[in-house]
């Protein structure tokens, strides 16, 4: 199983947000339109802001909000009236995982086969 907590506290010093003006792009993107997160509140489907967290770096919450778009692409949480916003959101995050994959190359490896 990935595990994106560690791998955002081993990699979030070497991880250069401003590499190229896509990747710039990319974390603005998840800045200052995160995606939301779908819950269950009292047998109703809500959806709820996804906030960083006090103890949380800017690169981890960036990291966990990918896995968040992850998670409602495959399991619902789509915007069935916003589908530009969905294509945005995966478009933005593939940029940010392959800035990732630079960063480790035992992941790169295990991508590339």
């Amino acid at each position: 199983m990935p595990d994106w907590r560690a791998f955002s506290r081993a990699f979030q010093d070497k991880f250069q947000s401003d590499k190229s003006p896509e990747l710039q792009r990319a974390i603005a993107y998840y800045l200052s339109r995160p995606p939301k997160i779908q819950d269950l509140e009292d047998e109703q489907l809500v959806w709820k802001e996804n906030r960083k967290r006090e103890d949380e770096t800017e690169f981890a919450w960036v990291i966990r909000s990918i896995g968040i778009v992850r998670k409602n692409l495959f399991h619902g949480g789509k915007f069935p009236w916003a589908q530009i916003r969905d294509t945005t959101l995966l478009s933005h995050g593939l940029v940010i995982l392959y800035e990732c994959l630079e960063l480790d190359k035992t992941v790169y490896s295990f991508f590339k086969s």
